[in-house]
């Protein structure tokens, strides 16, 4: 009996020895082949497992997110320091353009006058759109290589964008009004300065998608400087509209601002200054029932910009 339990118990530890020598042998093997797929391993390949959120839940997301940056603690200076810097020049330009006694001075100084509100706002606008994407690169790159869609992104920072939009020609209007006592109504001034600022940051999309933010700043001025100089005050519109220029002249949203807010104004004369009214904005090539072309025109030209901005970028860098 002895004899029998010593031949049990010793088959019994081969037995044991065999499991745990098979046990550690399989589980070198099961970390090693963890350890080869670890290293082959990419995050592309759960894509076709993945199901990314509708287009409506991501725009919300997105779009709730760029309110948050515009009002963060730390971007406040900027939109404060531009709503200010809209309020001095808009005090300048009514202490220097305001009421003249004589009217005939008044209405030459009239094209100047808005040739000067129009850089205002426009530049503003422009440089101030250059950072809603140009800034984000990088993290735009990484959210569309995860599955968010690049038009869902693109609509909800613009969307948010438009709160500078509506506010920037308050602003400006706020003490130029109060010096200058235009003859023109608030609302149509704030209507023409309204599609003003949506066409000049429309324009600063595009050139974001164009240019590094290194050099975005500098293009952007140097946009609208070439588009004031397509403004159609000096040289006129009538001499300009010809050809290739006469293309370029209708590109820039000078054109259609100048136009606009000279018109808006000459509206307000009184009807015995109708013969001087129509030879001077016969001279600049303008015309007084034009106030709704141009503000279509300045509609028309944002939402081209914003076009060609979105393209830019659901096309650009696919590879990042």
């Amino acid at each position: 009996e002895g004899t029998k339990a010593d031949r049990a118990r010793a088959c019994l530890a081969a037995v044991g020895g065999a499991i745990a020598r098979g046990a550690v042998s399989l589980s070198r093997h099961v970390a090693r082949e963890l350890k080869e797929a670890a290293v082959a391993f990419k995050p592309s390949m759960l894509d076709k497992f993945r199901t990314p959120p509708n287009n409506a839940f991501q725009f919300s997301v997105c779009a709730y997110r760029s309110f948050r940056q515009v009002f963060a603690a730390n971007r406040w200076a900027d939109f404060v320091s531009d709503c200010l810097m809209l309020v001095v020049v808009g005090a300048v330009l009514g202490s220097l353009f305001g009421v003249d006694e004589d009217w005939k001075s008044e209405a030459r100084k009239l094209a100047l006058r808005n040739f000067t509100a129009t850089l205002g706002i426009a530049l503003t606008s422009c440089l101030r759109a250059l950072g809603t994407f140009g800034n984000e690169r990088p993290m735009f790159w990484r959210e569309r290589n995860s599955g968010v869609s690049t038009f869902s992104y693109f609509l909800g920072k613009a969307l948010t964008d438009m709160i500078f939009i509506v506010v920037f020609p308050v602003f400006f209007l706020f003490l130029f009004f109060a010096i200058a006592h235009p003859r023109g109504l608030f609302m149509d001034y704030y209507k023409v300065m309204f599609w003003l600022a949506w066409a000049a940051s429309g324009q600063g999309y595009l050139l974001s998608m164009l240019f590094s933010p290194e050099t975005a700043k500098f293009n952007g001025l140097l946009s609208c400087l070439l588009c004031m100089m397509f403004a159609g005050v000096e040289p006129t519109y009538k001499k300009l509209n010809k050809g290739l220029t006469g293309t370029l002249l209708n590109l820039s949203f000078a054109r259609w601002s100048c136009e606009g807010l000279t018109v808006l104004e000459f509206k307000m004369y009184p009807e015995v200054y109708d013969g001087y009214v129509s030879r001077t904005l016969n001279n600049y090539g303008w015309e007084t029932e034009n106030l709704g072309g141009c503000m279509v025109g300045l509609m028309w030209l944002g939402i081209g910009f914003r076009v060609l901005a979105f393209l830019f970028m659901k096309l650009s860098n696919r590879n990042k």
